[in-house]
């Protein structure tokens, strides 16, 4: 049998030895490459937004919103166009370049210039007049929707913005006037917040 010395002596080298192993580096598996690239027409999960000129690019802000991803913005030139646009669970801006003044977005056959669901929407200098309903509807779907309207001119139709469903609506630096019934109507949850805004000649109230 081996002397309370040796056993000591062998407990030591024993432990030397385990730290040793647990110093050395340990090299890692690697991982197996997908094999998975991008291929024409791919569109990568984080694309950077991308600006669609209206109408240089595409002849119509419909077309443009049909070509649309999350967080484009699309930049509609001077003119008159007569649309009827819908957009469903998307997050986009539409702004006029050089003014609101020489740009008049009109709705066509009593539908609302913008009838939109969910997602969130940036309107940017853009005249809107409407002959249906609402020049405006939102509803919030099932996501919640949200609006915003900055510098814009809003007339025509029975109500000028409509939010249905809970869905959420700013308007800044905005004139609401010149509808067929309200400015303004927030129904079923729906909720707005008003800033520095001009809403006048109403039939019958600016915001209800």
């Amino acid at each position: 049998l081996a002397s309370a010395d040796q056993k000591e002596l062998l407990v030591k080298q024993a432990a030397e030895e385990r730290l040793k192993r647990l110093q050395e580096p340990v090299a890692l598996p690697k991982a197996p490459e997908s094999g998975m690239e991008l291929e024409e027409g791919d569109v990568p999960s984080q694309a950077a937004p991308r600006t669609l000129r209206v109408p240089s690019e595409y002849p119509s802000i419909s077309a443009a919103l049909a070509a649309a991803r999350n967080r484009d913005q699309i930049k509609v030139a001077p003119g008159r166009y007569q649309e009827s646009l819908r957009i469903t669970d998307l997050t986009v801006e539409i702004s006029g370049e050089g003014g609101m003044q020489g740009l008049l977005v009109q709705s066509q056959d009593g539908q609302p210039v913008l009838t939109q669901v969910g997602g969130a929407v940036l309107l940017r200098q853009l005249m809107l007049k409407g002959s249906g309903p609402a020049v405006v509807a939102v509803a919030g779907g099932t996501a919640g929707g949200s609006i915003t309207l900055e510098d814009c001119y809003v007339s025509g139709s029975r109500c000028g913005l409509a939010l249905r469903e809970k869905a959420q609506g700013t308007l800044r630096r905005s004139v609401l006037c010149k509808c067929g019934e309200n400015g303004i109507e927030a129904s079923g949850g729906g909720a707005v917040l008003i800033e520095s805004c001009s809403i006048f000649d109403n039939a019958r109230h600016g915001v209800v």
